[in-house]
């Protein structure tokens, strides 16, 4: 049995549907189309979208409603029927995934959006902006009852299976994910808890990671200070030290760092300028997902002399690391237990904010230890805290420990 109410971070949930809505819902999804509908769906096609003097007007026909293939001996999963007694449509969200749930309408909503003209055997249960979610209903269902999961553009045009990716393997797996579909949809790849600790490549690591401003910026920051000896300027050097200020205080450097920003970017024309340079001074961008993106290729060029090959691939792979010590990672949340942060007059908190104050990061290994007679034992924490590779400032774990919010 799932508990509906723990599975989304933010729940707007309607009324529950009733056992004869449910039932009417299960008898009705799969049935031929009836020529009210038929008549219902032709009185809304428009006319010839071709002028006359196109080629296609003359072979333009309307198409016929009657010919569409139903979803006939396909049972509605299991998880959808229980979703549907808890909320019988209804707003959810999970990070950055969103629902507009349709309830027990989905044949209605099938047919509203002509969806069996376009994508026969896919049925749409919700909306996330300008997206379907929809069961894909071409082969049966699993053992558990489950279709998967795809998504595909809201306007009946852009329905295509080729375009259409996999979201998910059921419905409660959807409703648990937390990245934007859209990712999917436009190239974009989605790793896993497990390939997330061996990610060699920054890209999709950033992807999953949009929206958390202010680490994203120490990540710009991070990856300029490992070419910091080839930012021979101090103009430049002080970008990247006002940036991580400016990380942690927001508007209050806000004119500060634009006037910074104009005077690097002066320099943008000198025989001065490089990879390194701009790598800095991408540290102050307006946007810190900007700074992220742009920033980590500026310092992997500078790095590698190159974007391509074996230098610029161990570059980047050095990014992945700083995006590991930064983020930790977002696929297995930790939990710090308060306790820890109130033993012994808050001496955890103390030390975690004494460290990122004075970037001390050489002594982490006295944050261990605190941690453990607080009575952590969480080997995660505890193993990163020993971790002898770089710290930098973001850590999760002093983030998570320190006083100040880690977003």
């Amino acid at each position: 049995m799932i508990d509906w109410s723990t599975v989304f971070t933010s729940a707007k949930p309607k009324r529950g549907a009733t056992e004869a809505e449910v039932a009417e819902m299960v008898a009705t999804l799969g049935l031929p189309m009836s020529q009210a509908e038929v008549d219902y769906i032709n009185s809304r096609q428009p006319g010839n979208p071709f002028p006359p003097t196109d080629p296609h007007h003359a072979t333009w026909q309307p198409f016929d409603p009657a010919a569409w293939v139903m979803p006939a001996n396909r049972p509605i999963p299991p998880s959808y029927l229980l979703f549907v007694r808890y909320s019988n449509g209804g707003n959810f969200q999970n990070g950055d995934r969103l629902f507009q749930m349709w309830g027990t309408g989905l044949r209605n909503f099938m047919l509203t959006y002509l969806v069996p003209q376009y994508m026969p055997l896919a049925v749409p249960f919700a909306f996330n902006g300008g997206v379907m979610y929809m069961f894909d209903m071409r082969k049966r269902s699993n053992a558990e009852g489950e279709y998967p999961i795809i998504c595909a553009g809201a306007g009946c045009l852009t329905f295509d299976w080729d375009e259409s990716p996999k979201v998910a393997d059921s419905f409660p797996e959807v409703c648990r994910g937390r990245f934007t579909v859209e990712r999917l949809r436009h190239g974009g790849i989605v790793l896993t808890a497990e390939q997330w600790a061996t990610c060699r490549d920054p890209k999709p690591m950033l992807d999953e990671c949009e929206g958390r401003h202010r680490k994203l910026r120490l990540f710009a920051c991070a990856c300029a200070r490992r070419v910091w000896h080839l930012i021979p300027d101090k103009l430049f050097r002080e970008a990247v030290e006002l940036a991580e200020q400016f990380a942690d205080v927001g508007l209050r450097l806000d004119k500060k760092r634009k006037a910074l920003k104009e005077k690097c970017e002066a320099r943008s024309a000198s025989p001065t300028w490089t990879a390194a340079t701009a790598a800095a001074t991408n540290c102050l961008s307006t946007d810190a997902s900007s700074a992220a993106w742009n920033g980590a290729w500026s310092a992997a060029i500078a790095e590698a002399g190159t974007h391509e090959g074996r230098k610029w691939k161990s570059a980047r792979a050095k990014q992945a690391d700083l995006i590991r010590e930064i983020f930790g990672n977002p696929l297995v949340p930790v939990q710090i237990d308060p306790v820890w942060l109130k033993w012994n007059n808050r001496t955890v908190p103390q030390i975690a904010n004494r460290i990122y104050d004075q970037k001390s990061f050489a002594d982490m290994p006295v944050l261990t230890d605190a941690l453990e007679e607080a009575g952590c034992s969480n080997a995660e924490i505890l193993a990163h805290c020993r971790d002898e590779r770089e710290h930098v400032r973001g850590c999760w774990v002093l983030d998570r420990l320190r006083d100040e919010p880690e977003d």
